[in-house]
């Protein structure tokens, strides 16, 4: 679609569905925030519909020097959202660009490994010697 069949129907929905009985909502499955949902009626994911293809457009007027944010409104977001969806990094690459760009950046050192062996040599030091000192103190009353 070009930018003008976007623009109509973004117009179009905003047009059509009411912001005013518009609900969206974004909550966690469970305490970790690890996965989470959307919840909304209709009217809530046309409009953020709607944010979205105007997101799209706003692609092509950004220059890219630095990140580009776009923010969306959350006026139509629920109180009772667990966490607040307030703006969109603007991207021009191509998803496997950004998957590596992505896993070079979450990519472990040797030093963060190392940090990790450390932390867990520590433990089981810790470990063992509780273990030997609850033996010595058993050996010792009986």
């Amino acid at each position: 679609m070009n930018t003008q069949d976007l623009k109509s129907c973004i117009r179009n929905i905003r047009k059509e569905y009411s912001s005013d009985e518009a609900y969206i909502g974004f909550f966690y499955v469970d305490d970790s925030g690890g996965l989470g949902y959307l919840e909304g009626n209709k009217e809530g994911i046309m409009h953020f519909a709607s944010n979205l293809l105007e997101a799209s457009i706003e692609i092509n007027n950004r220059k890219f020097d630095k990140e580009e944010l776009f923010s969306l409104p959350t006026n139509l977001i629920s109180e009772n959202s667990d966490f607040l969806l307030s703006h969109i990094v603007l991207s021009k690459e191509l998803r496997s660009e950004i998957v590596a760009l992505k896993k070079e950046e979450h990519k472990q050192t040797w030093k963060g490994k190392l940090g990790n062996y450390v932390a867990v040599g520590i433990l089981l030091f810790i470990l063992i010697s509780i273990l030997v000192g609850a033996i010595t103190i058993i050996s010792w009353l009986f």
